[in-house]
């Protein structure tokens, strides 16, 4: 008897043994992970589908080019009164590890008085949870707010922060700043008040396509261009979706600041006659028609009516390297006819099937619908001085939905063009960087770097591997486990 329970107790003392080596052996494998993500970033696993805790090529080739240039760079994660998001502070490391000279830091900015100020930001500053690049010796500077970060569209969650952060990097390391202004005083879309599909809120109009200009290295502020001449320093004018007509001093004003090599974008809209700025547009060869396409090749519409589908692309320089499918909306036709030494292509177009459906005294007149392929966006160039070694350049669409932006409240699918910009699978956002591309050329310090989104996705795999993963759990694990079994019994039964 006394053998009997001898046993016993040196069995159980076994077991406790073996149970609380595994528990600690699990316990030193989730230290020693969380530890080796912290002090090594870039053996960070990522199992998402867009890989949203770790940073892509593209930013990886923009810490190259910063380790090869002379500014060292600080990422600065702002906290206040909340401690650091573990997801943005993680992303930070890895900016840290990726490069020499980028070094990320995290400070309480409301127990060191004067630090804000010290980097030319507004002490008085709310910027809890945003991250501060910033040049090591503080002579530029630039703040990623917490409420740019990410945004959530139908439960699903776009992550801004990477595409943010590394053009933040580019604008602070860059010695060179781009300027875009946006023209006011017409009802553009860019000084409306709109409601934003993504949040609900009111606020201006076509902010999704600000943030991505400003994302681009590429300042942006709004100009009435009637209260006097456009300064040379703006690189580009927009003139988004107005809904009245520009003055002739104004078109005056345009047109001066065309001469001295500006350059302008113009986004027309549907239903909208402007004369004065569309008989602009003539002095460079563009007609603007009264109508509406309306597609009916099934691969390029979208909605039921056509009044919604995918723009093509064509072999143009300037849209060559666009990749993705651009949603357009409500687009009129264009036609070209370039004057004097204008030189003019065609970006965009329907498909070879598409309706035009002209308007007579606001309706369609339906006696003379057309069908074929119409161009809806041009780029044009014209020289200066005799010469195109310096040009003027001029972008044009017949519809404003190509840039991100639309003035459709009927339909449900309005959101759709909001969220273009940020929908990878969509072409829309290329389209943008394009066209600046098109405008700076090299002087651009443009950098792509696609959002990331929150998606839900299915594990899949094929029959082969399916059937595999069907015997090793159906036959072989559980002969493994009777096997096992079989040799402990023997072992005790023998002792």
């Amino acid at each position: 008897m006394k053998k009997t329970s001898s046993k016993n107790l040196k069995f159980k003392v076994n077991n406790g043994i073996v149970v609380a080596f595994a528990i600690i052996i699990v316990m030193l494998l989730n230290v020693v992970t969380v530890l080796t993500e912290t002090k090594f970033p870039k053996l960070k696993a990522d199992l998402t589908v867009n890989s949203v805790t770790k940073i892509g090529n593209e930013t990886r080739q923009v810490l190259r080019n910063v380790d090869e240039g002379e500014n060292d760079i600080e990422l600065i994660y702002l906290t206040g009164t909340a401690d650091a998001k573990e997801r943005v502070a993680g992303i930070l490391q890895q900016y840290d590890a990726y490069s020499e000279r980028v070094t990320y830091k995290s400070v309480n900015y409301h127990t060191n008085p004067g630090f804000l100020s010290s980097y030319g930001i507004n002490s008085d500053a709310n910027v809890d949870g945003s991250v501060l690049v910033a040049r090591k010796d503080k002579s530029k500077a630039r703040i990623v707010a917490a409420s740019d970060m990410e945004i959530t569209y139908n439960n699903n969650t776009v992550f801004l922060l990477e595409n943010l952060l590394t053009n933040a990097i580019g604008v602070v390391a860059s010695d060179r700043q781009m300027t875009v202004c946006f023209t006011t005083g017409h009802g553009e879309i860019i000084e409306s008040l709109q409601t934003n599909p993504v949040t609900g809120s009111e606020e201006q109009g076509g902010i999704m396509l600000i943030n991505l200009i400003k994302s681009e290295n590429i300042a942006t502020y709004q100009y009435d261009i009637s209260t006097g001449e456009i300064p040379e320093s703006i690189d580009l004018v927009m003139i988004m979706s107005p809904k009245t007509d520009f003055t002739q001093k104004e078109i005056d004003t345009l047109d001066d600041y065309m001469l001295k090599g500006g350059n302008v974008a113009v986004a027309l809209s549907s239903g909208v006659v402007l004369e004065r700025l569309e008989g602009y547009l003539g002095t460079w060869g563009v007609k603007v028609n009264d109508d509406i396409i309306s597609e009916t090749d099934a691969q390029s519409r979208f909605d039921e009516n056509g009044v919604y589908f995918y723009a093509h692309k064509t072999q143009s320089e300037a849209a060559k390297d666009i990749e993705g499918r651009i949603l357009a909306s409500y687009a009129k036709t264009l036609e070209l006819t370039p004057t004097g030494d204008i030189e003019g292509e065609a970006i965009l177009t329907s498909s070879s099937s598409a309706n035009r459906m002209p308007f007579t005294d606001g309706s369609i007149d339906a006696q003379n619908v057309q069908q074929g392929q119409f161009n809806i966006g041009y780029v044009l160039e014209k020289p200066l001085n005799g010469s195109f070694e310096t040009t003027s350049k001029l972008i044009v669409t017949s519809t404003e939905s190509v840039w991100g932006i639309t003035r459709d409240t009927v339909t449900n699918y309005d959101a759709l063009i909001y969220y273009s910009l940020s929908e990878q699978s969509l072409g829309n956002a290329d389209f943008v960087m394009n066209m600046l591309s098109y405008v700076f050329g090299e002087e651009i310090q443009s950098i792509y770097v696609p959002v990331k989104s929150q998606q839900v996705s299915m594990l899949t795999m094929s029959d082969a591997q399916a059937k595999v993963m069907s015997r090793m759990l159906g036959i072989v694990v559980p002969f493994m486990i009777i096997l096992a079994g079989v040799v402990v019994w023997l072992k005790r039964r023998n002792k």
